[in-house]
């Protein structure tokens, strides 16, 4: 037996997996766009800063600004789709996503502060490193306490660093109460998704809807790709008797007579 080695590893990977599991555990249909939008999350918000850039009354200063953080985001997510691609594996680790999550709140940081009249609109930049912190550190609350802090402290440091960037007591309580509503809302979601009935019930109650062996064998590890979010996949059904081969079913794999 022989696995078929893809040139690139996985780019099913970072918040785009959280996301398949996350949205998955409610319906399967949702897996693939839920990855999609997350995938595409950060260039839609450089798509935002561009169209401000163009179609806000920005000063001159504010248009520099915003086109060096466009510049410098856009290479960061060039890096990350680099990194995804070369070594999956380094990029699920806790340093990697940490690193990640912290430059996400730094350059969000910048970006509310370097375009203070659209602060009200990109606030909900912060959404990207939250989201990250919910769903990597499902039971940590401190650290994703750790993470509203550091968001609350980029924002307000922000504005006393770029002179600007003046930024009101009581909007600052208003931006607070917004960041922490998204913080709880995606807590509360990954609760109540983690609360519903897995996917393994869901796979047991339609076992007995077919007695065609390869068509069982084909559902099954169909919903198992499907829960474990693997690349490849691979059964063999042995009669335990005779010890001899009856069928098998795979995905991504490549069978070969001669070896075993």
């Amino acid at each position: 037996m022989n696995r078929n080695r893809k040139k690139w590893g996985s780019v099913d990977v970072g918040a785009s997996k959280a996301a398949k599991v996350l949205l998955g555990g409610l319906d399967r249909r949702l897996v693939k766009p839920a990855a999609f939008l997350v995938r595409i999350s950060g260039w839609l918000l450089v798509i935002l800063a561009i169209y401000l850039t163009f179609f806000e009354d920005f000063s001159q200063q504010e248009m520099q600004n915003v086109a060096v953080w466009i510049s410098v985001y856009i290479t960061y997510m060039l890096l990350l789709e680099f990194a995804r691609r070369i070594s999956s594996e380094s990029y699920e680790k806790p340093l990697f996503r940490g690193i990640r999550i912290v430059f996400n709140l730094v350059m969000m940081s910048v970006l509310v502060s370097i375009a203070p009249r659209q602060r009200h609109l990109l606030i909900f930049a912060y959404m990207v490193p939250l989201f990250a912190a919910v769903f990597y550190s499902a039971e940590k609350h401190l650290l994703k306490l750790g993470v509203f802090t550091l968001a609350l402290f980029g924002m307000y440091g922000g504005a006393l660093f770029f002179p600007a960037a003046t930024l009101q007591p009581g909007h600052f309580m208003i931006y607070a109460v917004v960041l922490a509503g998204l913080t709880i809302g995606f807590e509360v979601f990954r609760r109540r998704v983690k609360s519903l009935p897995s996917h393994l019930t869901e796979v047991a109650k339609g076992l007995h809807q077919t007695l065609d062996l390869q068509q069982l064998m084909a559902e099954i590890l169909t919903n198992a790709i499907d829960i474990t979010l693997a690349q490849m996949g691979l059964i063999i059904v042995i009669n335990p008797r005779t010890k001899r081969y009856v069928g098998h079913i795979l995905v991504n794999f490549k069978l070969k007579s001669e070896q075993s």
